[in-house]
């Protein structure tokens, strides 16, 4: 193939959360931002692809139990 090159895609988490915090997005949830990459370039129309970004240090908040009470 011509013209392959690796590509790396930065993201400021920190400007992300900063923005969430303010209420101006909804960026993260759940400790990940998703994300598509569209590649325009000499005889390619385009290349779209996705996935997340995982928030390093995320922990998941503990589920708690709600119980039913049932009575007769």
């Amino acid at each position: 193939m011509v013209g392959v090159k690796p590509a790396t895609i930065e993201l400021d988490f920190a400007a992300l959360l900063e923005s969430d915090s303010q209420g101006l997005s909804q960026y993260i949830v759940g400790g990940r931002a998703y994300f598509e990459a569209n590649l325009f370039g000499y005889q390619t129309a385009s290349f779209t692809t996705k996935g997340f970004f995982d928030q390093e240090g995320y922990v998941e908040p503990m589920k708690t139990l709600v119980q039913q009470t049932i009575s007769e």
